[in-house]
């Protein structure tokens, strides 16, 4: 790659993505699977619980099955992938997805076999996190891999917002049914590019992987400072944007009133409000560093929270506090990401899937744990919100001020 790595970020990005443009939107493809299986389903929930004639804590399994066969998996696709290549397991993976899908598609009208599918497809889907974000690390190399990383960590963090949209609009003119049979139709289909299309991007595979170096790396990370600040400032404020996406139909279709097909139009407005600060992202990063971008969701979900507690039945002002949180998504996913990978990337593969096993499985904890101790309304979401913003404070401070980022800051 012939750009200077001193270049403008966007003009970096515009390089990362023109010198292996295939590499980059293949990735973009298999992270895409994972992420429509949470977005798509966000709508479902309210109908899914009519339909079996069940309360919201019941219903939430659709999730919470899904993040539980997510998180754990990817910690064991990582290693697999350094031994049998990066093609292999991912179709592996893929392949575990579609058979979680395919039960759902046979046993519909069973609600036990609606999780179970949904576990084995979370089982499956495991790969495509960890899997993608290693053909990135295989390709890119320096901060061009940082460039490309980041990106596709806001595409990864912007679908769930986004994809309710699909998922209202399908469920609303097809029933809830047809969005998991549209999503089995997705995946197959990009099952089938990945087979035509995906090198192998693994130059070199390993006989053999013991797992007790990595057993004891994991437990190395857990205890360090830096990682903990950062991948726990992610996994908590991403774990609060899932619970608001599992909420947040049942506001505004059970306390504001919305139909379905209104609640996928709503959507929209917090999707394109995380699009558009994305992108102020990508130029705040260059300007002010990434490290201090983090210390501005705190903030902005401070703000949230308050406006939450005084107006808890103003339809505007809790759209404003939905853009917000999309906002500060926005800004403090990529960058905590960014801020996770770059001390360890000689073991990236082993962070990513410890970053990320966390992340999902913090997301199920947060929702089964709040929605069963009774945290669904908004007042209770405010709580959250106030609460999350303290913890990324103190972690952010905490990050900054660690070893790991005194060595990163005298190196860039």
């Amino acid at each position: 790659m012939g750009i200077s790595p001193e270049a403008p970020l966007v003009t970096q990005v515009k390089e990362v993505i023109k010198d292996k443009w295939d590499i980059f939107f293949l990735t973009i493809l298999i992270i895409s699977m994972g992420q429509l299986s949470l977005g798509l389903i966000f709508p479902l929930l309210p109908w899914i619980s009519d339909s079996f004639d069940i309360n919201q804590r019941v219903v939430e399994w659709v999730i919470i099955g899904y993040l539980l066969g997510y998180g754990p998996s990817q910690l064991i696709y990582g290693p697999l992938s350094y031994i049998y290549g990066r093609r292999l397991t991912l179709f592996v993976g893929l392949f575990i997805s579609i058979l979680g899908l395919v039960i759902i598609f046979l046993f519909s009208n069973e609600f036990y076999c609606l999780v179970i599918g949904r576990f084995i497809q979370g089982v499956g889907s495991g790969c495509e996190s960890v899997i993608s974000r290693s053909i990135l690390h295989d390709s890119y190399k320096n901060k061009f891999f940082l460039t490309a990383v980041t990106g596709l960590s806001i595409i990864s963090a912007f679908i769930p917002i986004f994809s309710p949209i699909v998922g209202g609009l399908v469920n609303h003119n097809f029933g809830w049914v047809a969005v998991f049979n549209v999503l089995l139709i997705y995946i197959i289909l990009g099952y089938l590019v990945l087979v035509f299309y995906l090198p192998e991007t693994l130059k070199t595979s390993r006989d053999k992987i013991s797992f007790i170096p990595i057993v004891l790396y994991y437990r190395d990370l857990l205890t360090d400072r830096y990682f903990i600040s950062y991948a726990i400032m992610g996994w908590i404020n991403w774990a609060l944007v899932i619970f608001c996406g599992a909420l947040s139909p049942f506001i505004f279709e059970r306390q504001f009133g919305l139909s379905s097909e209104a609640y996928a139009y709503w959507t929209i407005i917090p999707a394109v409000a995380f699009l558009l600060s994305s992108f102020l992202c990508f130029i705040f990063r260059k300007s002010y560093g990434t490290h201090h971008i983090v210390f501005i969701a705190p903030f902005i979900q401070f703000v949230v929270g308050l406006l939450f507690f005084l107006y808890p039945s103003n339809l505007f002002i809790i759209t404003c506090g939905f853009i917000g949180i999309a906002v500060a998504q926005a800004f403090i996913y990529p960058c905590s990401q960014s801020l996770l990978l770059v001390p360890y990337s000689n073991k990236f593969g082993t962070v990513s899937a410890l970053s990320g096993c966390g992340q999902m499985i913090s997301a199920a904890l947060f929702i089964l744990f709040f929605i069963y101790a009774g945290f669904d309304h908004i007042l209770s979401l405010a709580i959250l919100i106030i609460l999350t913003a303290l913890i990324g404070l103190i972690l952010a401070i905490i990050g900054k001020y660690s070893q790991a980022y005194a060595m990163l800051n005298t190196t860039d």
